[in-house]
């Protein structure tokens, strides 16, 4: 096999591009001359996009769209034959320019194992970065065969922590040979801090006291509901506090109603609907004294990684890897998932801590091991090996 000199990091979707334009300005930042990374995505309009915008078959398949859009089943089959045609460009391009290819995210594993295949048969070097073990939202018995099989193809599967390692060997530990550790990153690091009168000054909050903040797409695993029923508990025992939850309502139609009832009853909760810029995200952040990760399930949370950038305390569930993001002598804080009355009585816990400086000072030895060097170092020795 000839010597690498590109790395292609592709995702396909968009899904972490914050996180992937990061880890790909590290990684060059930090490899030799005679390696370069190249970031694939469908959300940078530039000429490394995942989808070519200028290709004949994409114009001819934007044109069957728009004179059949309600074929919904010949949607998705062309949604895959687009899918394959700019892979097998990068494939092209990868074997041409002795390169290795680097999948960041998938479609699905029956759709992605014919591709997969293809670069095992014509020797190009694959590493898959694996998330979510299995959907953490669509677990079955079909689905834990399928994923379990594609993981034997690529040359290397990279873990963000060995939770998803553990769960993975729970089925196959021979797959342990091939898997690689690698924390997730600090985020929004390029965006300054601030304090917090002028975080809240800026959301337009004149509240003096404690602010809790939840934060990002409210999806049902997120726990929303355990978070304002807790809370709910704490008012009635006298805490005083608020909550702001900020992000896109994604909940079913009943779920959609009963929270905003909630939100429209409960004059102590500041909801900021939509999707918000990083910038926004920084000011809920800054402005909150906890940031509650109330999730009955998941594995890690980009919210997690910037608040860490931050300085501010998390409370996470017990699930996953979250608890990767808060200090050791903390970690018996957090609650069970599901648990109401443990959740109320670890905010409690939190509100009443009086002085962070032992928490603030083991969250340098956190930023550390989560810092773009020691991410882009330890991607780097994989290749290299």
């Amino acid at each position: 096999m000839e010597k690498i000199k590109y790395v292609y990091l592709i995702d396909p979707f968009g899904y972490g591009t914050d996180y992937n334009i990061c880890l790909t300005k590290s990684l060059n930042k930090y490899a030799s001359q005679k390696l370069k990374f190249i970031y694939i995505t469908s959300e940078i309009n530039n000429s490394t996009s995942f989808k070519y915008q200028v290709s004949p078959f994409f114009r001819i398949t934007q044109k069957l769209r728009q004179r059949f859009p309600k074929i919904q089943v010949m949607f998705k089959i062309l949604g895959i034959l687009e899918y394959y045609y700019c892979y097998f460009n990068i494939i092209y391009r990868a074997k041409k320019k002795s390169g290795a290819i680097h999948t960041i995210w998938i479609k699905s594993p029956i759709v992605d194992i014919p591709l997969f295949l293809l670069m095992k048969i014509l020797n190009i070097p694959v590493y898959h970065t694996m998330h979510n073990a299995f959907p953490h939202d669509k677990e079955s018995f079909f689905t834990r065969i399928i994923y379990l099989y594609f993981y034997r193809i690529p040359d290397k599967l990279i873990v963000l922590s060995n939770s998803e390692r553990e769960k993975v060997c729970r089925y196959n530990n021979r797959l342990d040979q091939k898997i690689v550790c690698i924390p997730h990153g600090l985020m929004s690091e390029e965006i300054p801090c601030l304090t917090k009168s002028s975080a809240r000054g800026n959301l337009k909050i004149d509240y003096k006291g404690s602010i809790l903040l939840f934060l990002g797409l409210i999806r049902p695993y997120k726990g929303i509901f355990n978070l304002i029923e807790a809370c709910a508990l704490l008012k009635d025992r006298g805490v005083s506090f608020r909550l702001i939850i900020a992000g896109k309502n994604n909940l079913h139609k009943a779920d959609f109603n009963r929270f905003s009832t909630y939100v429209k009853k409960m004059d102590w909760i500041y909801y900021f609907e939509g999707y918000h810029s990083k910038l926004k995200m920084r000011d809920f952040i800054c402005s909150s004294d906890l940031v509650v990760l109330p999730y009955s399930s998941g594995t890690q949370s980009g919210i997690s990684y910037t608040a860490l950038r931050y300085c501010v305390p998390i409370l996470p569930t017990s699930v996953g890897n979250l608890l990767e993001t808060v200090p050791d002598r903390y970690k018996t804080l957090s609650p069970p998932p599901q648990d109401i009355d443990s959740l109320a009585n670890s905010i409690s816990a939190y509100l009443d801590i009086s002085d962070f400086k032992s928490y603030f000072k083991d969250l340098d030895t956190l930023k550390k091991y989560h810092s773009w060097e020691n991410i882009a170092k330890s991607h780097l020795k994989m290749i290299y090996k």
